[in-house]
């Protein structure tokens, strides 16, 4: 990849209402919610809110592209968690509330060539697990697998996330362009229904 800053992830509207993907507590399945949102020195105000930010980065030709939207019900507070099993393109993907929390994790995938990551603010801790081929898989045994995965699933719990989901793999899902309704891919937001990207200001 690129090298980033933690401005590239900044989300700057042109209007005070955004186009919001909202998840439920099981499935797969997104909505739409069109809703106010706050902003500051051109960045979206997602901290104190029921919002995070939700990016895809590109991770194969090095284009730089970064997708970016607004998501509710995630539950995620704190920093940032990604992974690099992003269905099907399988970009980066990642949530958080602090640009800098998303960029670190955005680092910590490019380090070990791929993984699952969780970036906690409050403590100052990354924490990863590498999936050394092609950053879909491990080469390791899959009993280590599951023990390292359990401790970063258990970590994104207790950071907020709805136990009611797959904690990393409901994530993988949600740059999946032919699930309705909303999905993020690297080059924006779509959606599934109009089959086309959409802005993410709304009137």
């Amino acid at each position: 990849m690129k090298d980033f800053t933690a401005d590239d992830f900044k989300i700057e509207l042109k209007s005070k209402k955004a186009r919001i993907m909202t998840t439920e507590s099981s499935g797969v399945m997104t909505g739409e919610a069109i809703m106010e949102v706050e902003s500051k020195d051109g960045d979206v105000i997602v901290e104190g809110t029921d919002l995070l930010k939700m990016i895809v980065v590109e991770r194969h030709k090095m284009t730089g592209n970064i997708g970016k939207a607004l998501i509710k019900g995630y539950g995620f507070k704190g920093g940032a968690m990604g992974i690099s099993v992003a269905h099907d393109s399988h970009n980066i993907i990642l949530l958080g509330d602090d640009n800098e929390s998303l960029l670190k994790a955005t680092n910590e995938l490019r380090r070990i060539g791929g993984g699952m990551v969780i970036v906690d603010k409050k403590n100052g801790t990354v924490e990863s697990v590498q999936l050394d081929i092609a950053g879909l898989m491990s080469s390791k045994p899959s009993e280590v697998v599951q023990e390292e995965s359990q401790k970063l699933i258990d970590k994104a719990y207790s950071m907020g996330v709805d136990r009611n989901k797959e904690a990393f793999f409901s994530l993988t899902f949600l740059s999946l362009a032919v699930i309705p309704h909303l999905r993020l891919v690297d080059k924006g937001l779509f959606d599934v229904f109009k089959f086309d990207f959409v802005p993410l200001e709304a009137e």
